[in-house]
């Protein structure tokens, strides 16, 4: 089966990739100004740049890819956005609609369409109608609650008069890893920032902590999508709704739970909103009937997911550099500034890799001071010297760490041991799975790798063999992995 997600850059696009995979799709993931790192797209989908207001890529992918199910997600989502740029709300989320419907009628006419809809479509509703049920009068309060309104109705005429086969789907409240923008997202992120010590106030900024929400797992929510194309009727729309109602207040306390310190609350009144409902809870009894979906995931493990997820995005990546061989020629324990000559070329390899979000870490084993080649002060001043000459070409090093030990002392910091990665990690926050070393010899290769980061070996004189040529080459690779 093959299977086209658009809006494969977003929080659900990035999961329903990793689902379907996993079912044994062919998965075409596109995106278009994502809000998710498309690095963590499942590395066996086809990942391609698609605007859905571009008709002719969309006409191109279904003639080309041959889907055999669309899952459309793709949209401009923001109710703020919505305001401040109706007319791109429009165009994407209607005329793009529209492109991906005269595609499959054009060039596939047996695909099946997941469309992606939302609860904003029935705009303010009281306490006491709730939970809504897909009969209750649709009345958005915003362009983007419209637009998603006409693409529900877009899907029906299709369905209706060409026989486009297409299920809407009026998405609730759904939060989980990689959300953005939302409390649970907002919350979780604040707090991580707290514990890494990126921020150091410990408060979070609320605004009414009584309204209360239906939250779903975004992994419970894609997998309805799955049964909804698998069960469900062909032109019908659903709710997909949580069960449980919590209070703001309520999310607060279980992170209160997952979190080992305390912190306070501070209201600020531009997060209070005059159109706020009290209440957002959707019956999907009609759904669960006809596909036999069920809410697994409790909110306490999915918010427990997402600090587990913020723990990862915001520690850093970097690139560990042994220093002689690799930044330097290597004559032999340069400890001095007239030893000191910089390999040419290696400037601009690492302008380039700090420019895509590497911070530039020098990792260096100096013997040479307790065999007295040169004194720990001119080890200093030769430091200085580097860091002044990277500073004058737009390099910014985070750190040098040097071992002043000899091998026979077997200190836990000297490579091949990775005493001083890990300390840097610690330091800085970084993420070892997102870094490289890279080195011209083996012990520090062996650092790198006892430290958990990936690592690239230059020729030196002290080893050729399956070794990279130059530092511009190791950065190409880099980039490439990543793709930067």
């Amino acid at each position: 089966m093959r299977a086209w997600i658009t809006g494969g850059g977003g929080m659900m696009g990035q999961h329903l990739t990793k689902f379907l995979i996993e079912k044994g799709y062919t998965v075409l993931s596109t995106y278009y100004q994502p809000t998710t790192d498309i690095d963590e797209l499942h590395k066996d989908c086809i990942k391609m740049q698609c605007d859905m207001r571009d008709k002719e890529k969309v006409f191109s992918i279904v003639k080309d890819f041959q889907p055999d199910h669309i899952y459309h997600l793709a949209a401009q989502s923001f109710p703020t956005v919505s305001w401040e740029d109706p007319w791109y709300t429009m165009e994407t989320n209607v005329m793009g609609s529209i492109n991906v419907f005269e595609a499959v009628k054009q060039f596939k006419p047996d695909t099946k369409i997941l469309n992606a809809c939302t609860s904003a479509e029935y705009g303010f509703v009281e306490p006491h109608e709730t939970p809504i049920k897909e009969d209750h009068a649709l009345n958005p309060l915003q362009p983007y609650g419209v637009s998603k309104l006409a693409q529900e109705k877009l899907a029906y005429q299709y369905f209706k008069n060409f026989n486009v086969k297409s299920i809407s789907m009026r998405i609730f409240n759904t939060t989980g890893p990689k959300k953005i923008n939302d409390v649970c997202a907002d919350f979780t992120k604040r707090l991580v920032e707290i514990e890494l010590g990126i921020n150091p106030e410990k408060k979070l900024t609320v605004g009414n902590v009584e309204t209360r929400r239906a939250i779903t797992d975004v992994r419970d929510t894609i997998r309805g999508f799955y049964l909804a194309l698998e069960h469900g009727e062909i032109g019908e729309v659903y709710n997909i709704s949580g069960e449980h109602l919590y209070r703001i207040s309520d999310i607060i306390d279980i992170l209160r739970r997952l979190v080992n310190f305390e912190f306070t609350l501070e209201a600020d009144p531009k997060l209070f909103r005059l159109t706020d409902e009290a209440v957002i809870y959707g019956d999907s009894t009609k759904f669960k009937r006809a596909t036999n979906w069920q809410q697994e995931i409790q909110l306490e493990q999915t918010l427990k997911d997402m600090l587990d997820y913020w723990r990862i995005k915001l520690k850093s990546k970097a690139i560990f550099l042994d220093r002689d061989g690799v930044i330097n020629q290597d004559t032999g324990h340069v400890g001095h500034i007239r030893d000191f000559k910089f390999i040419e070329g290696i400037f601009e390899p690492l302008r380039l890799m700090q420019s895509n979000g590497y911070q530039i870490i020098i990792i260096t084993n100096q013997a040479g001071i307790p065999r007295g080649y040169h004194s720990k002060e001119e080890y200093e001043d030769t430091t200085k010297y580097m860091l002044e000459e990277f500073s004058k070409n737009g390099i910014s090093i985070s750190k040098v760490y040097h071992c002043p030990h000899l091998p026979e002392d077997n200190c836990p910091c000297r490579k091949p041991h990775p005493g001083m990665i890990l300390q840097a990690i610690k330091e800085f926050n970084i993420n070892p799975k997102d870094s490289w070393m890279i080195g011209d010899k083996p012990s520090d290769i062996d650092a790198g790798r006892a430290a958990g980061c990936n690592t690239l070996l230059l020729k030196s004189q002290y080893h050729n063999e399956n070794a990279l040529t130059n530092l511009s080459e190791a950065s190409k690779i880099i980039l490439k992995n990543n793709n930067l």
